[in-house]
């Protein structure tokens, strides 16, 4: 609502990497990006983008990518729903906020999906 200085809500999101469930980090991630909207063509924004990554980055290589090796379909240990949501959402901040090891996976999964001719 802008009530708050932006230093605030940015101090407040250096507990993310603490944090487990889900809602905090779909929360986070919505104020984050439009912090990057506002911030994106500034000189700040490269202060802005690694402070993200840095709260991003242990939760991000704890939990990684999903896996879809063989015999993974129908696991009935496969990952809860709000699991699946948090990984999704993690990916997506690290990608989106520059991790090179993110955008690496990311174009080895679309090269995949390319050589395997399937829709």
């Amino acid at each position: 609502a802008g009530y708050l200085p932006q230093g605030i809500p940015l101090q407040l999101i250096g507990y993310l990497p603490e944090e487990t469930s889900f809602l905090p980090w779909h929360a986070a991630s919505r104020a984050l990006y439009q912090l990057d909207k506002l911030l994106d063509r500034t000189d700040d924004y490269r202060l802005f983008s690694d402070y993200v990554l840095k709260q991003v980055a242990s939760r991000y290589h704890q939990m990684g990518w999903p896996t879809n090796g063989p015999g993974t379909e129908g696991n009935i240990l496969q990952a809860s729903y709000q699991t699946e949501e948090l990984q999704r959402e993690l990916i997506m901040l690290a990608c989106s906020f520059g991790n090179k090891q993110c955008h690496r996976q990311a174009i080895a999964y679309i090269s995949d999906w390319i050589s395997s001719n399937k829709n």
